[in-house]
């Protein structure tokens, strides 16, 4: 290397810099395509999953708020009874539409938990909506008020 012109020195120090850079460049491409596929998994796979579950979770809150107000909302009409079937066929909607995205056995068993809860859950509710029908909002409310426990529950599965 003593023998080297200036020249030639400073042609091989100009190349191992490029060649460190290119190492550098090529490995942080790499990198960039593991980002890339992490991130399209996401994107692909989970997000959607997310989507739908916040969805849901609307949808069960939406429902269970349609009972407070059919209560809330004065004499009986057929408006408060569609606004709690629109209610609960989007919370039905809601579960079927998330059910075949699912494959952890958790998530799996958490949803046949909801499924499982929710049948009783509507015939409490019937139940609460035949007294709101009749004007006995203080016994609707109160009816409600003790199902909130299995309501926690479903929340909770969810």
């Amino acid at each position: 290397m003593k023998n080297w012109s200036f020249s030639v020195k400073l042609t091989a120090a100009f190349g191992a810099c490029i060649a460190i850079m290119l190492m550098l460049s090529g490995v942080s491409l790499l990198k960039l395509g593991v980002m890339n596929d992490a991130v399209a998994t996401f994107a692909d796979n989970r997000l959607p999953k997310a989507v739908a579950l916040g969805e849901l979770k609307g949808a069960f809150t939406g429902y269970r708020l349609s009972l407070y107000r059919h209560i809330a909302s004065g004499p009986a009409d057929g408006q408060r009874d569609r606004a709690v079937a629109d209610a609960r066929a989007t919370l039905d909607k809601g579960i079927a539409s998330l059910a075949p995205m699912l494959t952890a056995p958790e998530a799996i068993a958490a949803l046949n938990s909801v499924r499982e809860q929710l049948p009783i859950v509507y015939r409490n509710d019937e139940r609460v909506l035949a007294l709101s029908r009749a004007n006995q909002d203080d016994a609707a409310t109160a009816m409600l008020v003790e199902t909130r426990q299995q309501t926690k529950a479903i929340d909770a599965d969810l």
